[in-house]
């Protein structure tokens, strides 16, 4: 015999089975939004950098040959080894997440890049993903002298599978690159991340990347080397990377020097960088042997652990030249590694934009001036340097002066040979300021710098960034500076005068406390190249329809350059006169245009640098619901036909004129 409450029930069963399955629906149908979001922790944000295959690629590698890059370089995948990309954290989310792939090449066009990647625990796993984005047949078309190209590929898909435990113990990474056309050498492969996690309070590990400067020990210099480091010669650079809060070699996971230099030579040679009582590193080697000038960039990975790469040490790079001597030599040291969140010392880089020369200053003095925030407690400088890139396309004495708040200026020459005709990258000078860090008043202090040329001829609009490398307490709910990286990748490579590059970058800053800006801008690298010569004409760069046209001048050989274009205050925020970040996603519209009917092929970076301020209290924000809506224009279909290259403007109706 039943009792009355099994009744009951058995005749609830019955009811819901005889209305429409009731019961089916009281244990299917989701829950309906809360009015107010559960609590979940405070988010903070991160940029970490590795180096692939070691360093850059010491082997020349015929056309359509392809390389894979994991631990090394190798023409097939299972030799490439696996490099290991480890991100530490909780609830770890990978935003952003791209591929940097350079190489120098022989004078011939480049009419493909194919480059694809395969992710340990990715939603490929096995398989070489292809993420190139060109739709050109020739990015890069070959004047008759060396090319360089450098490449950008989204790959932030990649890492959308892994949990917590697996980027802990590191994801397993291997990309793979095939250029077709010319003879290729010093390729290289750099993956960015920009990822966040939870910011709590109680000790627990995370990653980071910071960069220090090298500098020549030469006493009349400061940063790169001011005359040529000649040929069979030794050039040492110091640098110390001071970083308290890695307390063991075990915590290094990428460590590899950036180096830079002019090789104004028609031979073929190499450049051997290694840390003095170390162990000799590879003599990096160009093969190509035409009559120009050119400036390379190398990567290096040395070994970790004494006598090699140390934590904390002042040690020296010595670079040897091989049979070519080099000038403008110079770079940093990049070091990726895990640390307690709780150590007392920690390290940080940031990044600021410092200016953009529209037209070539000639011989008069080119002045840049920042005010310099870092609001982090119990902050020190260690390092402040400046980057100067210009495309110089003759022999210049270049003029550099720094100063630091109220410091003394620090003034250098450097002597840029230039005397064969430019081609390939434009070159690159470092300035280091650390002299004066003394001089930087927190939580702010102006830096200037200036640049002079000797010659009217050759000298080329400047692209200057300043970094400071600092030391803070580490204290969770205080004031925290940084800087972040967000790609665009690359459009389409096109030959139509005046016509428009556009491509999306999404900037997501998700920390839920105050967040305040303090710089942004747009890092691009523009390659300029045609048959035989190319135009001299205009490139135009922004975001958002706020632009700056930067001038092209003298040589007339394909060639590439870095440009950049500040992202003022306002156009970040959203907001007139104020500085306050009141967002966490916001997408911007990069916008490029050159003016001849060359090739031209772009690649973007969007660097923000902003403070979050954990002593405020957490914005409680409801939860959130997305729809999708449509909206027609012009009244419909335009039922007025319209002649060739004729502009109609579409609102309310159709229309030539946009008034």
């Amino acid at each position: 015999m039943q009792s009355p409450i099994w009744k009951k029930i058995w005749a609830l069963l019955m009811v819901g089975m005889l209305s429409a399955n009731v019961f089916q629906g009281i244990l299917t149908r989701p829950l309906l939004p809360r009015a107010v979001a559960e609590t979940t922790p405070t988010r903070t944000l991160k940029t970490v950098e590795y180096v692939l295959g070691g360093g850059s690629d010491n082997t020349s590698r015929a056309t359509a040959v392809t390389t894979w890059v994991g631990t090394t370089w190798s023409t097939t995948k299972a030799g490439a080894g696996t490099s290991t990309i480890v991100l530490a954290g909780t609830n770890i989310k990978v935003r952003n997440a791209y591929l940097d792939v350079e190489y120098m090449s022989s004078a011939a066009n480049t009419t493909d890049i194919a480059v694809a990647v395969d992710v340990e625990k990715g939603p490929r796993q096995g398989f070489d993903a292809p993420v190139g984005e060109e739709t050109s047949v020739t990015p890069m078309v070959s004047s008759g002298l060396t090319p360089f190209l450098k490449s950008v590929h989204e790959v932030t898909a990649f890492f959308s599978t892994q949990t917590d435990s697996d980027f802990q113990n590191g994801v397993g990474f291997i990309a793979s690159v095939n250029i077709t056309g010319p003879t290729r050498y010093l390729t290289s492969a750099k993956l960015i991340i920009t990822y966040e996690t939870d910011y709590v309070a109680a000790a627990h590990t995370e990653t980071k990347t910071v960069r220090f400067p090298l500098t020549s020990v030469s006493s009349t210099d400061s940063g790169s080397k001011g005359a040529a480091c000649p040929a069979a010669a030794t050039c040492p650079f110091q640098y110390n990377a001071v970083i308290p809060d890695a307390v063991a070699d075990a915590d290094i996971l990428s460590v590899f020097f950036e180096l830079y230099a002019e090789i104004n030579s028609a031979t073929a040679s190499t450049l051997q960088p290694t840390i003095s009582g170390g162990t000799a590193g590879p003599a990096y080697n160009w093969v190509e042997a035409v009559t120009d000038d050119t400036n390379i960039h190398i990567l290096h990975a040395p070994p970790v652990g004494s006598p090699n790469f140390q934590r904390s040490v002042t040690s020296t790079l010595n670079i040897t030249m091989g049979t070519v001597a080099a000038n403008i030599l110079g770079g940093e040291l990049v070091v990726t590694y895990r640390y307690s969140s709780d150590a007392p010392s920690q390290a940080e880089t940031v990044r600021y934009f410092m200016g953009q020369d529209t037209v070539a200053p000639g011989t008069a003095t080119s002045t840049y001036a920042q005010d310099i925030f870092v609001s982090n407690s119990g902050a020190s400088i260690q390092n402040i340097w400046a980057r100067v890139d210009s495309p110089i396309a003759a022999a210049q004495t270049v003029s550099v002066t720094g100063k630091v708040g109220s410091a003394a200026t620090s003034s250098v020459t450097l002597t840029y040979a230039g005397t064969n005709t430019r081609a390939a990258k434009g070159a690159t000078i470092f300035h280091d300021m650390s002299a004066s860090k003394g001089s930087f008043v927190f939580p702010s202090s102006s830096v200037a710098l200036q640049v002079r040329y000797s010659s009217a001829t050759g000298d080329q609009p400047n692209t200057v960034e300043l970094y400071v490398t600092f030391l803070w307490n580490g204290s969770a709910g205080g004031k925290e500076t940084k800087s972040v990286l967000f790609s665009a990748a690359m459009p389409g490579v096109d030959t139509t005068a005046n016509s428009n590059y556009n491509r999306v970058a999404r900037v997501l800053l998700p920390e839920d406390v105050q967040k305040t800006y303090r710089d942004a801008y747009l890092m691009a690298g523009a390659a300029h190249s045609n048959a035989t010569t190319i135009a001299v004409g205009t490139v135009t760069l922004g975001v958002n329809g706020a632009t700056s046209t930067i001038t092209e001048y003298d040589d007339t050989e394909t060639y590439f350059r870095y440009a950049a274009h500040k992202i003022p205050a306002d156009m970040f925020t959203g907001v007139v006169g104020s500085s306050t970040i009141a967002w966490d996603l916001k997408a911007f519209e990069i916008n490029e245009t050159k003016s001849t009917a060359n090739t031209f092929f772009f690649t973007n970076t969007m660097v923000v640098t902003y403070e979050a301020d954990f002593a405020t209290t957490p914005i409680t924000k409801p939860t959130r619901t997305l729809k999708t809506v449509e909206y027609v224009l012009g009244g419909g279909s335009d039922n007025t036909s319209r002649a060739t290259a004729v502009t109609t403007w579409v609102g309310t109706t159709w229309s030539t004129p946009k008034a």
